[in-house]
């Protein structure tokens, strides 16, 4: 399985509440139905922490099951993404990692 993680910062002159919720409410729904797309997070910054902070504002993990089906999944809806990325996105830097899973995350019981 491959993991494909976009950093994202929002355009000048829009709010990170702003931000938030057109991912949330418009460009999610767009990106939920890449074909291929076998999970889809968004995580949003609450609070830099330390002396480097940056100004980026979220970052989406998207997990395909192989490189080419990311490009078949992308391709497919690359005129309605590019589209959107305007509306609320000012700078993108994308990767493709390899997770290592360390420790899951417990349900307080």
């Amino acid at each position: 399985m491959l993991k494909r993680i976009g950093i994202i910062k929002r355009p000048e002159g829009m709010t990170h509440e702003a931000f938030c919720k057109h991912w949330l409410e418009v460009h999610g729904p767009i990106a939920l139905r890449i074909p291929g797309l076998l999970a889809y997070r968004l995580n949003f910054v609450e609070k830099w922490v330390g002396e480097n902070t940056q100004d980026w504002d979220g970052f989406a993990e998207l997990w395909f099951e192989d490189e080419d089906a990311m490009a078949r999944g992308f391709a497919a809806l690359a005129d309605e993404i590019e589209a959107d990325r305007g509306h609320f996105i000012g700078a993108i830097t994308v990767g493709v990692v390899k997770e290592h899973i360390l420790r899951e995350p417990v349900a307080n019981a």
